[in-house]
């Protein structure tokens, strides 16, 4: 189905197990597999180097591949720039003493962004 493997995997749960299935699930000479999700904790991952050697790529990607040196200035500029608006990402304003319930509603799901004010 897959003529030796797909084209591109993403790992978005942060498993051990399935960020290895899903660099496998790749075509072993040009497959790309992207690793999204971050393990709870420090964990070790180990993986034949045989998987890599004839061409298949493993990246991690965190932020979407954001890169916050280069980006961020731009970023800044645009905003003061008004090229786009800031506050459809904003859901919730909060004073920095109710940062514990900023945590809440986004492990709730309830929040995209909360800036917290001093």
């Amino acid at each position: 189905m897959t003529d030796g493997g797909v084209d591109f995997s993403f790992e978005v749960i942060g498993r051990l197990d399935t960020m290895t299935s899903a660099l496998l699930s790749c075509h072993s000479a040009c497959g790309v597999s992207v690793i999204v999700g971050v393990p709870p904790s420090a964990q070790s991952l180990s993986v034949n180097p045989m998987s890599l050697l004839l061409g298949r790529t493993w990246k991690g990607a965190i932020f979407g591949g954001f890169k916050s040196k280069d980006a961020v200035p731009k970023l800044v500029a645009d905003f003061m720039a008004k090229k786009f608006p800031l506050e459809p990402l904003i859901t919730h304003v909060l004073p920095f003493e109710k940062i514990n319930e900023a945590f809440d509603l986004l492990r709730a799901g309830k929040s995209i962004r909360t800036v917290l004010t001093f």
